[in-house]
C-alpha cells in the first residue's frame, strides 16, 4: 500500500497526535493550541485554545465528542470539541510538563503522566 502525505502543522518536534476511535477525526497539538482535523481530508473544524504552554499530549475519549489535551505548563484539559474552542473542564494540575495522556476505553477514566514522575488518574 502506498502512503501519501499532507502538511497540515509545522513545528513536528512539538507535535503530538491522535485518532479517534471512530476514525473519522484526528487531533494534534499546535503549540499551546490543539486543532481537530477531519481524517479524510485533513479540514480544519475546531482550533481549541486554553493551554499556555506547548501541548505534548492528547486523545480522544469514547466515542469521539470529547478530547483531552495536557501540555508543558502541566495543565490537563477536557474539551467538549464540537460545540466550543474552550476546555469544558480543567483537571488539577501537574507541578511540570504532562507528558502522556491515555483514556480507558469506557470513558469514565483519563490518565496522565508527568516529567514530575507523578501519574494522574482522573474519574
Amino acid at each position: 500500500m502506498a502512503l501519501g502525505s499532507r502538511e497540515v502543522a509545522r513545528r513536528a518536534q512539538d507535535a503530538t497526535v491522535a485518532d479517534s476511535p471512530c476514525g473519522r477525526y484526528i487531533a494534534a497539538g499546535a503549540g499551546s493550541d490543539a486543532v481537530v482535523l477531519q481524517n479524510s481530508n485533513g479540514e480544519m473544524l475546531q482550533r481549541l485554545r486554553g493551554h499556555t504552554e506547548d501541548v505534548t499530549c492528547i486523545g480522544f475519549v469514547a466515542g469521539w465528542e470529547k478530547l483531552v489535551s495536557g501540555s508543558r505548563d502541566g495543565k490537563v484539559m477536557v474539551w467538549q470539541w464540537e460545540s466550543s474552542e474552550l476546555p469544558a473542564q480543567v483537571l488539577e494540575r501537574h507541578d511540570d510538563e504532562a507528558m502522556g495522556i491515555a483514556v480507558h476505553s469506557d470513558g469514565g477514566r483519563i490518565f496522565s503522566c508527568s516529567v514530575d514522575g507523578t501519574l494522574r488518574i482522573w474519574d
